[in-house]
């Protein structure tokens, strides 16, 4: 199978030493495959084992996942990325612990697959559990190991009664030990429909609505950031060892301007 390669440039700042390296990339590598190629093994210092490198792309100041590729992540020809030093616990996806009743199953799977697309870290139960598991041990687990938790909400699962109604005390028991204003339970309305009484004083996304999966997204991005998680989303590009300083980004604006003149 042919796979497309693009030139790029990678740039790693340390102080007021700008490193650069261009290299041919097939675009089905993730960014951790990237990284992990002799070419920027052996122009990248070595790190401690708790950080990673990721690698964020200037034109459109998006730093990439781990396990997203070159090509989802919109990297083209000619590109510049820097490279820059996270800890492994920033790195990680959110965890997002799906709450539904099992009519409503469809439509919370595929949620599941655009969170995940998102890199979120969605957990549903006939994703996640694995068989000889005790189901309700497990749950209870993902439901206080989640960093935020979703409450789908259909008529069919307002008027039910039964384990949702369980997940909802639990997710609410989570919800309660955490400082006031933190954003962790968020009512999702499949449908218009009733919202539990519990849950009216939180404002809810009405996911049938056209913006609705852009709001919950918001949300769960507003959440990431608050625990200083990556998102992909509102990470400069221009991250060396730190936010560059004057004398840096002259030194950078020299180097993109030699780069562009190419």
């Amino acid at each position: 199978m042919n796979v497309e390669h693009i030139r790029v440039t990678f740039i790693h700042v340390s102080g007021t030493n700008i490193s650069t390296i261009e290299d041919m990339v097939p675009l089905n590598l993730t960014s951790e495959q990237c990284i992990a190629r002799p070419s920027l093994r052996t122009f990248l210092p070595k790190l401690p084992a708790d950080q990673i490198w990721l690698l964020s792309i200037r034109r459109t100041n998006k730093t990439l996942f781990p396990t997203q590729t070159l090509a989802e992540a919109g990297v083209q020809e000619f590109d510049t990325i820097f490279l820059s030093t996270w800890t492994r616990s920033q790195a990680r996806p959110l965890r997002v612990f799906l709450c539904h009743s099992s009519k409503d199953k469809p439509v919370v799977r595929d949620l599941y697959h655009r969170l995940s697309a998102d890199y979120f870290d969605p957990w549903l139960d006939e994703e996640k559990l694995i068989p000889g598991q005790d189901w309700d041990l497990e749950i209870k687990k993902a439901v206080r190991s989640s960093d935020a938790a979703i409450v789908c909400l259909s008529r069919s699962s307002v008027s039910k009664t039964g384990y949702i109604r369980k997940e909802v005390r639990m997710a609410l028991d989570v919800a309660d030990e955490l400082p006031e204003g933190t954003i962790f339970l968020i009512p999702l309305k499949l449908e218009n429909c009733k919202i539990q009484e519990r849950l009216l004083r939180l404002h809810w996304v009405n996911y049938f609505e056209e913006d609705g999966y852009q709001r919950l997204k918001r949300a769960l991005q507003t959440r990431a950031q608050a625990l200083g998680l990556l998102t992909g989303t509102e990470i400069p590009a221009n991250l060396g060892d730190g936010i560059f300083s004057g004398e840096q980004n002259l030194l950078l604006d020299a180097l993109m301007r030699k780069l562009q003149s190419k």
